[in-house]
C-alpha cells in the first residue's frame, strides 16, 4: 500500500526498493501502477542521478549506501521487519515502520535503541 502511494505524493522518492526476489518486487511495482522506467535504475547511484528506483534483493547496500537517510520498513514480515530496523541503526539511518506487527511489539524498545538522534516513526495509522 505505501509504495502505490510514493508516486503520487508531492516530493515523495523511492530511491531503492528492496525484496528477497527482485522480480517479485517489480511485478509489484507494476500491480500498482509503477511504470517499469520509473524503476529501471541500474544501480541506488544511477537512483539517485536520474530520480528513478533501483530494485535489488541486497537489503545491506541498500541501509548501508551513504545517500540513504530514511529506510521506510513495509514488509509486513515482523521478524524480518525489526532485522531491517536493527540494520538501519547500525547504519545510522532513520526508521519510518509500517510494519504493524513488529511496530506494536517492538516500538517502545526500538525508540530507545538508535544512536545519533536517530529514531523509529511508527507509521500513521
Amino acid at each position: 500500500m505505501y509504495i502505490a502511494q510514493v508516486p503520487r505524493t508531492a516530493g515523495g522518492a523511492s530511491r531503492g526498493h528492496r525484496r528477497p526476489f527482485a522480480g517479485e518486487a517489480r511485478a509489484g511495482l507494476e500491480r500498482v501502477g509503477w511504470q517499469p522506467e520509473q524503476y529501471a535504475a541500474a544501480s541506488l547511484d544511477a537512483a539517485l542521478k536520474e530520480r528513478r528506483t533501483h530494485v535489488s534483493d541486497d537489503w545491506n547496500a541498500l541501509v548501508a549506501h551513504p545517500a540513504v537517510e530514511i529506510i521506510v520498513e513495509a514488509t509486513g514480515n515482523p521478524i524480518a521487519a525489526v532485522r531491517a530496523c536493527l540494520a538501519a541503526f547500525r547504519n545510522g539511518k532513520h526508521v519510518v515502520m509500517v510494519t504493524v506487527e513488529a511496530d506494536a511489539f517492538c516500538g517502545p524498545c526500538s525508540q530507545k535503541k538508535p544512536r545519533s538522534g536517530r529514531r523509529v516513526q511508527p507509521s500513521l495509522r
